[in-house]
Parts: C-alpha cells; sequence; structure tokens
C-alpha cells in the first residue's frame, strides 16, 4: 500500500493498494484527489488494486462521509454483485455434450443485453419500500412498473452467468449483475436532483445530498430499494441455472451460498461514530467475512475471507479492473480473436447472435493475481473456481 499526499492539493491522503502510483491511471487519480479536497470526507481516501476511471469516482474506489451521500459514488448501476452457488455435483463427470446443451437452454431462458421480459415476475420487496412520498422526478414511478420485467435479466457489458468447477471439483455456479435499467434511473434521477443543488466551486459528478434533508433520504431509500432488486435479481437467475441443471441432471444439493454488492454505501461504525461508507467497484471485506472476487472472462475467479482491515474501510477489490475501456477495447481486439482465445482454453462461450464481445477480452484487464497479490493485508484466498461455461449478452 502507498500513500499520495500533497498538502497543498489535498485535505486528506489517498491510500492505494498498488505497488507503485504509476499503474494508477491520470483520471482516477485526479477523481481521487477530488474526492480528498470534499469537507465532509474523513480521514483517507482508499484505492483498491483494481482501480480504474469512472464518473466522479473512480472504479475500485471506497470513501467515508460525514452526513452526505453521492450518487456517483455508489455508482449507476446500484447493487451490482456477485451470486455464487457451491453445489455437490462433481463437475468432471459432466460431458462436454451435457455442458454445451445447458448453456444453449440457459441462454434461451434468460434476457441478456437489454432484453426485458414480457411477463412481469413477483417482487413483494419492492412493496416494503416507503416511496411514495419520495419520486423526485416522473421517470421512476414510471421506472416501477417496469423493473417487474426487468427481474432475472442479466443485462451486459461485464455481467455473465458461469459454470465453474473448484478446487474441491465440485460444480459451482457464479452470476454478475444488478439493478439493471432501473438501478440507472435512480442514480442519474438522484444526480440531476444533486447537481441542481450545488453551487459554482463543486465537481458536478461529485453531486451530493444531505442524509437528513428530504433528498438525501430519498436516495437513500431508493438506494436500499435498488440493492434489493439487484439482490432478488441474481437470486431468480441462478435459481433459472438450477432448474435448467435439474431437468438435465441427476438430483443435488447446494452445498454454499453466496451473494455480495460491490456497488452501494452504508452507514457503518468508524472509531465509535457512524460514517456513510461508499464502495464503488469493492467488496466490504470484514474479518471473517467471505466475498468474492471474479476473474477475466474465462480466468479463475476466488472466494475470499475478509481481515476486517480499518486502512480500507474493511473493504477489498471487487475484480481484475480494467487497463483500457470499452470503445478501446473494441479497437484493438477484434471480436474473432476473444472468441477464438475462449476455444483455445476449452471454456464454452454462450453469446447472443451478433454480441460483441471484445470490449470484454480479457486482455483489457489486469492480471488477477497481481490484483490479489496487491492486498494481501485485506484479505485471504479461501477457494478458487475455473471456468467452465461463460455466457454473455
Amino acid at each position: 500500500m502507498i500513500e499520495i499526499y500533497d498538502r497543498n492539493k489535498q485535505k486528506i491522503p489517498i491510500k492505494a493498494w498498488v505497488d507503485d502510483i504509476k499503474v494508477i491511471d491520470s483520471v482516477s487519480l485526479k477523481q481521487a484527489i477530488n474526492l480528498s479536497n470534499l469537507p465532509f470526507a474523513i480521514k483517507h481516501i482508499a484505492l483498491m488494486p483494481d482501480v480504474h476511471a469512472g464518473y466522479g469516482m473512480p472504479i475500485g474506489g471506497v470513501i467515508a462521509l460525514d452526513g452526505y451521500v453521492i450518487p456517483n459514488a455508489v455508482g449507476v448501476d446500484i447493487g451490482c454483485g456477485i451470486s455464487f452457488i457451491k453445489t455437490d455435483l462433481l463437475a468432471d463427470e459432466i460431458s462436454y455434450g451435457k455442458y454445451k446443451l445447458l448453456s444453449e437452454n440457459i441462454l434461451s431462458k434468460i434476457p441478456m443485453g437489454f432484453e426485458n421480459r414480457k411477463i412481469s415476475l413477483p417482487f413483494k420487496t419492492l412493496d416494503k419500500y416507503k416511496i411514495d412520498a419520495y419520486y423526485p422526478d416522473k421517470k421512476l414511478k414510471e421506472e416501477v412498473k417496469k423493473a417487474y420485467c426487468q427481474l432475472g435479466t442479466l443485462g451486459g457489458g461485464n455481467h455473465f452467468i458461469e459454470l465453474q468447477k473448484n478446487s474441491e471439483g465440485k460444480l459451482c455456479i457464479m452470476v454478475h449483475s444488478g439493478s439493471r435499467h432501473f438501478g440507472h434511473t435512480i442514480a442519474s434521477s438522484f444526480h440531476h436532483l444533486a447537481s441542481k443543488q450545488m453551487g459554482k466551486n463543486i465537481d458536478r459528478e461529485l453531486a451530493h445530498l444531505d442524509v437528513d434533508s428530504f433528498e438525501g433520504k430519498a436516495y437513500i431509500e431508493w438506494m436500499n430499494m435498488a440493492l434489493a432488486f439487484a439482490k432478488e435479481n441474481r437470486r431468480v437467475i441462478i435459481d433459472e441455472v438450477l432448474n435448467t441443471i435439474m431437468t438435465k441432471l441427476e438430483n443435488f444439493q447446494i452445498e454454499q451460498r453466496i451473494d455480495v454488492h460491490h456497488n452501494y454505501a452504508a452507514l457503518e461504525e468508524i472509531e465509535g461514530k457512524k460514517y456513510w461508507i461508499h464502495r464503488k467497484g469493492a467488496i466490504s471485506a470484514k474479518k471473517d467475512e467471505i466475498g468474492i472476487i471474479p476473474s477475466t472472462m474465462g480466468g479463475e475467479s476466488f472466494l475470499v475471507k475478509g481481515k476486517g482491515n480499518p486502512e480500507s474501510f474493511q473493504s477489498s477489490s471487487h475484480g481484475a479492473g480494467r487497463t483500457i475501456s470499452r470503445n478501446a477495447a473494441k479497437k484493438q481486439f477484434k471480436n474473432e480473436e476473444t472468441i477464438s482465445m475462449m476455444n483455445k482454453q476449452k471454456i464454452i462461450l454462450g453469446i447472443k447472435k451478433g454480441s460483441i464481445i471484445s470490449d470484454e477480452d480479457p486482455r483489457a484487464y489486469k492480471e488477477i493475481n497481481w490484483v490479489l497479490e496487491q492486498e494481501k493485508d485485506l484479505i485471504e484466498i479461501v477457494d478458487k473456481v475455473k471456468t467452465i461455461v461463460v455466457l454473455k449478452g
């Protein structure tokens, strides 16, 4: 971990879990410096080893705020995260042909990319939130109605469904998805609302809301609803995958189930006082807490146990972290090359017809083992899983 602190430019230091400041891109570093000058940011800014540029706050960033929330410090995909299940099935006892059939069936059942479901799914959790009093604009009211058709949909980009084999040889399922357009609309609406309240000297990408104000309370309510939606979204996808496996294979038992968010804000205690910890592209890594750090497409992913390090606000990385943007990756890598890379690794790749996945080429990301090496004081590895099937929108 290195510390970055220029008293002439920063109010508080930046602590980055990297071995050299040069690995942090200039945009991320500038964003972190902007964060360090917020009057309500406390102690320091924490950057995980997978850090890369985002909107306002870098992805792979963690910040503790006293009395304020920043929509862009949570991100537009509120509640994005990973669900993981370990079964008692032995992965090697399932034939290549069976995996191929499973991938085709799952791909046909779960909407991906911009697709929604034609029939809405029940989601009682939405009903418990006090949103009637909290409609900043008409878009949100309409988005709630649409949300029921977004449940159980994967989305695109770096979201995925994988069938995997762990170190014991057990068949595992991993799903990476979030709150879909529902969460994006919430984030955009409240960022716009916060921006209108900002003065001229404030970085508008860091537009913020007082948690005791009507607008701040509204954002927290909607954010929590999006977190619940994202978790339910992953559960529905996992259940669809499990049902598909059940119809094609023998009976099995679930031995482990984990779900973690990596885009959210939560009220947590630091030295006896509670602050709003924003994790944007970072997971909670409290003492003995189990987390998930996925790798690049087709690579090994990891189950980790937190060490509760207060210096990172008890957080760790959420993945490998990009080295180049999606647009740059599409220009640099050919789609056929990315597909060929998966084929050479004997990984079954399931994608919708006409999908472009070169923006998710593993060469557009940092090396996952380097990332894990940088954060040994934050987490320890408890298991690793290897990809057998990867499905993307």
